[in-house]
């Protein structure tokens, strides 16, 4: 009998600078690898969202808010998405895993961008917040 999805919290962000949206590109061979999507991160429970998604990029924002819950089902896995609005300044700090690099890509330029599912229903969850 085949076992249910495991449930993971996620937090991820649509952080905008002028006309441009940060993504983060996925190493090669884990999940979602080698495709572009906005920084996302495991949540924990007690965590604050915006701290642990600024520790994590190394970026102060402003405006910060979450606008949305997504759930996104994969065979083994159940996310359920904190989606979060901000702007931002200054660049993200080196990338760690389970991204390659960060970069800021204008808004017009996105779809142009190899990208999951998932990425691109959080990008939309934040229409006008990211351009």
């Amino acid at each position: 009998k085949k076992k249910p999805p495991r449930e993971v919290r996620m937090v991820a962000l649509v952080a905008r600078r002028g006309p441009s949206v940060l993504l983060g590109l996925r190493e090669a061979g884990g999940l979602f690898g080698g495709l572009w999507e906005p920084p996302m991160i495991e949540a924990h429970a007690g965590e604050n969202p915006e701290a642990s998604l600024a520790a994590f990029l190394g970026l102060d924002f402003r405006d910060f808010e979450v606008v949305v819950e997504q759930t996104h089902v994969l065979t083994h896995r159940r996310l359920r998405i904190s989606v979060a609005a901000a702007a931002v300044s200054g660049e993200p700090r080196r990338a760690a895993a389970p991204y390659e690099r960060f970069a800021w890509c204008a808004v017009r330029e996105v779809q142009k961008l190899g990208m999951s599912s998932l990425a691109k229903k959080v990008l939309l969850a934040c229409p006008g917040r990211h351009a």
